[in-house]
């Protein structure tokens, strides 16, 4: 199973997004690769995170909490949301077995730079 199969899997099972359609918009040089999902229509954005965040899972924690800190106090980002079990961040494991953290996050129109 390819970690896009996983990472299907969590948006349907631990989000109760319903056939999500995903499509890549960016991988970056970082490690992450940030992808745009679609279900019933409503629009989300979702990141893998890799390369240093794998490392140290506190670089993640601390951009959502920055995210989440933001839209409560009235700024519009893409902030995170949470899973069915009410996590913001989850585990994921590839194939060979290697760990990745993804995060899905509402939709904040803008462009990709």
């Amino acid at each position: 199973m390819t970690i896009e199969m996983t990472f299907r899997s969590l948006m349907e099972d631990e989000y109760r997004l319903v056939q999500p359609e995903i499509s890549l918009i960016r991988a970056g040089g970082d490690g992450n690769l940030t992808y745009k999902i679609v279900s019933n229509d409503v629009p989300f954005i979702a990141r893998i995170y890799g390369g240093k965040t794998l490392e140290n899972p506190d670089w993640a924690r601390y951009e959502l909490e920055l995210l989440i800190h933001l839209a409560k106090n009235g700024i519009s980002v893409a902030a995170p949301i949470p899973s069915f079990r009410g996590r913001c961040l989850d585990f994921l494991l590839n194939l060979g077995g290697s760990p990745a953290l993804a995060a899905l996050f509402n939709f904040a129109e803008g462009s990709v730079e």
